[in-house]
C-alpha cells in the first residue's frame, strides 16, 4: 500500500507541473494589491492606529486625497499633509468612491499620536474629475497597471474598479519597461464614472471611453516629461493664429497667442503641441510647438 501511495503521490506532483508550465503571468488583484500597500505602509511607520477620546471638540481639514490605505488616509491641504485614522468613522456611501486626487473634508479629534489623527468622519466635496475641471486640466487616477498595448489600456484603480481606456495617443513616463501591477498615474481625457449603458453625451469628443494621454510610472511621477502637458499630431490646417492638429482619435482645434509660432509650420507636419488647460477643451490653448520632423 505505501508503494501505491507513493507512486500516486508522485504523479500527481507530475501533473501540477505539467500544468504550471504554460501559465501566464498572474496579475496582481485589488485585494492582494492593498494587502502589499498596506504591509508596505505598516513597515514604513507611516501610520498610527489611534481612538477618538471620550470627549473632544471635532476640527475639520480639507484637501486632496494623497494616500488612502486600508483605513488610512492622508490629505494635502492648507496646512500641508495631515494623516488620519478612519477606523469607526462614518465614511461616504458606496457610491462615493475616494481616491487619491479626490478632494475631501474629514472631521477628527485634535489629539495625534506620532503625526496621526483619530477621524470622526470623511465627506466627498469632489471626485478627481470635477477637481480637474475646477482646476483647468485633465483629470489623473491612479492605480495598478493591469494591460497595455498599442489600443488598449486597463488598471485597477484605487477603488478596485477595472478602468479600461483608449491607449492610441498616450505617451509613457517611466525608468523602466511597464509591467502588470506597477503603480501608474494615468492622465486622460473623457470620464472613468460614465456608465457603459449611459447613451448619454456629456464628454464632446470623449463619449466612449475615456482616452489615456499620459501614463507615468509612479517612481517618475517628479520628471520633468511627466509633468509636462503634450500630445503629437499632424497638422491638418492652419488659419490665422489657429491650427487643426489630426490626431488617432480626433482633429484638434489648437490656438496660439503669436501667429509668429505658425511661421515655419505647414500642412502635413508632424508636431508637438504643449498645452495648457485640457484637451478636453473646445480650443487648445497652445503653450509650445515643436516640429518634429
Amino acid at each position: 500500500m505505501k508503494k501505491i501511495a507513493l507512486i500516486i503521490g508522485i504523479a500527481a506532483m507530475l501533473a501540477l507541473t505539467a500544468c504550471g508550465g504554460d501559465k501566464k503571468e498572474n496579475v496582481q488583484t485589488e485585494a492582494a494589491a492593498q494587502e502589499t500597500t498596506a504591509a508596505e505602509t505598516a513597515s514604513m511607520g507611516d501610520y498610527t492606529s489611534v481612538s477618538l477620546p471620550e470627549e473632544y471638540e471635532p476640527a475639520f481639514y480639507e484637501g486632496t486625497v494623497s494616500d488612502y490605505t486600508g483605513t488610512f488616509i492622508t490629505i494635502n491641504g492648507e496646512d500641508g499633509e495631515k494623516k488620519f485614522d478612519l477606523e469607526g468613522a462614518e465614511l461616504p456611501g458606496e457610491d462615493a468612491l475616494v481616491m487619491r486626487g479626490c478632494y475631501v473634508e474629514v472631521s477628527y479629534a485634535d489629539a495625534a499620536e506620532n503625526g496621526t489623527y483619530p477621524a470622526e468622519g470623511l465627506s466627498l466635496l469632489n471626485d478627481n474629475e470635477q477637481l480637474a475641471q475646477e482646476e483647468n486640466r485633465d483629470p489623473v487616477i491612479y492605480g495598478k497597471l493591469q494591460v497595455m498595448d498599442i489600443n488598449e489600456l486597463e488598471i485597477v484603480d484605487d477603488a478596485g474598479r477595472t478602468v479600461d481606456f483608449d491607449n492610441s495617443i498616450s505617451r509613457v513616463v517611466s525608468f523602466s519597461d511597464l509591467k502588470a501591477g506597477d503603480n501608474v498615474i494615468v492622465t486622460y481625457a473623457g470620464s472613468v464614472y460614465k456608465d457603459e449603458e449611459d447613451d448619454s453625451e456629456n464628454s464632446g469628443l470623449f463619449d466612449g471611453a475615456p482616452v489615456a494621454i499620459k501614463i507615468v510610472a509612479e517612481d517618475a511621477a517628479k520628471t520633468e516629461d511627466a509633468e509636462a502637458n503634450y500630445i503629437d499630431g499632424t497638422v491638418s490646417g492652419i488659419e490665422g493664429n489657429r491650427i487643426d492638429l489630426s490626431t488617432e482619435i480626433a482633429d484638434f482645434n489648437c490656438e496660439v497667442e503669436d501667429e509668429a509660432m505658425l511661421a515655419d509650420v505647414a500642412e502635413e507636419q508632424h508636431v508637438r503641441v504643449y498645452y495648457t488647460g485640457s484637451i478636453a477643451d473646445i480650443v487648445i490653448s497652445v503653450e509650445k510647438l515643436e516640429k518634429l520632423d
